[in-house]
């Protein structure tokens, strides 16, 4: 048979197939896709209606016969695979069929054998806006058919190389999310140009010893309690593993003591995740940092902590003294804020000096701190944080979130 023969007859036993099979499941037909069973690996970003794909209120994402998905790889040699064959796309139209059937262009199969090649990178640039006192305001989010979808927004000071706050949304659908990938790396676009960031967070390369003195590490430093790499914006505060990945931006992120990481500041994450799910409605975050925290160096006089020092021996890469979360429902008007002392060195006498709010946390009932992690936080009124933190988002504010 004459290969164009060949091709035109292959052409026309797809389309068969695909009018059989719509045929078959013609009369309410529907998909549903269940998180962690049916999306491919490594995981795409899903937008569904110009918006990032989500799941409802029971954690199953549902679409009707024919609806779409627009299933893309952005980032540098990323393409889209249908099984184990690339499309040659960076983002292609799954349609659904039934169940969890979909069809891309001819092919037709499981919706979890449509995957990148390696896993989305997400697009980090400085916007026109400022924030706080002149910085730059940064958005990360992805780059899809030329259009940007914004995931958080950051606060970020270049001299210092901290970021202030993030900025993002939480929903209702939060405690539906899909399981750490486990290939996820932090990374820097070109933000902190000025250090090797990754190393800076290393134990070896820390600056204890080089600010405390000789062998101070040993006081401070062990397997458990370390200067760790802190979310800011949680990882498990983006439902979806394609989202999920770029929550891992050096921007992202702020010098962070591992007890407090995953004792007090996980509570709060974990317990904020369940709250507004009760609650019902989307909330504003932001999520930062503020001053930096000191210890005694060995001759006892308290002495700043920096993970770098620039070319002029001044501190950059602060360890922050406070980490910061501030909800906000911008349709009720309501905020609360919740802040964590960023030490496990502190007496009791440091502490009451450094806890600036008198709110109670019993208000909110669903929040519950790690005490046995050696730090401490507390509550405040969006008021009484906007008195201390000078770079607190000015919010019209009619009452308290709970």
């Amino acid at each position: 048979m004459h290969p164009r023969a060949m091709d035109t007859s292959f052409k026309f036993i797809i389309l068969f197939i695909i009018f059989i099979i719509y045929a078959v499941y013609k009369v309410d037909g529907e998909c549903s896709l269940v998180l962690n069973m049916d999306f491919g690996l490594p995981s795409p970003v899903y937008l569904r209606n110009g918006q990032y794909l989500s799941p409802n209120n029971t954690g199953a994402v549902v679409l009707q016969q024919s609806d779409t998905v627009l299933v893309a790889c952005p980032g540098r040699g990323r393409r889209v695979f249908t099984r184990n064959i690339t499309t040659g796309y960076v983002a292609v139209e799954a349609h659904c069929i039934i169940n969890t059937t979909f069809r891309v262009e001819r092919w037709i199969g499981q919706f979890s054998d449509i995957r990148c090649n390696m896993l989305p990178t997400a697009n980090v640039e400085v916007i026109r806006e400022k924030c706080y006192a002149g910085n730059s305001l940064i958005r990360v989010g992805y780059n899809i058919q030329s259009k940007i979808y914004p995931l958080y927004e950051a606060c970020f000071d270049r001299n210092l190389l901290t970021t202030l706050y993030v900025k993002y949304q939480l929903t209702p659908a939060i405690v539906f999310h899909e399981f750490k990938q486990g290939s996820e790396k932090f990374y820097d676009s070109t933000l902190f140009k000025k250090v090797n960031i990754n190393k800076a967070y290393t134990q070896q390369s820390q600056q204890i010893d080089a600010i405390l003195g000789p062998e101070m590490h040993k006081k401070y430093t062990n397997k458990t309690q370390y200067i760790a790499r802190g979310h800011l914006a949680a990882r498990g505060d983006f439902i979806m593993r394609g989202q999920q990945a770029a929550s891992y931006h050096y921007v992202n992120s702020a010098p962070q003591w591992q007890r407090g990481n995953v004792g007090d500041w996980a509570a709060l994450e974990s317990a904020l995740r369940r709250r507004i799910n009760t609650y019902g409605s989307p909330v504003v975050v932001y999520t930062g940092t503020m001053g930096v925290m000191s210890l005694p160096d060995n001759t006892g006089q308290p002495r700043d902590l920096y993970l770098e020092f620039d070319e002029n021996n001044n501190g950059i890469l602060p360890v922050p003294l406070y980490f910061f979360k501030l909800v906000y429902d911008p349709v009720k008007k309501s905020a609360a804020a919740f802040v964590s002392i960023n030490s496990s060195f502190y007496n009791g006498t440091m502490v009451e000096r450094l806890t600036f709010c008198d709110a109670k946390c019993s208000r909110h009932a669903w929040l519950h701190w790690r005490r046995n992690d050696g730090t401490h936080s507390f509550c405040c009124d969006y008021a009484a944080l906007a008195a201390v933190v000078p770079h607190t988002p000015h919010l019209d504010v009619k009452e308290i979130f709970e």
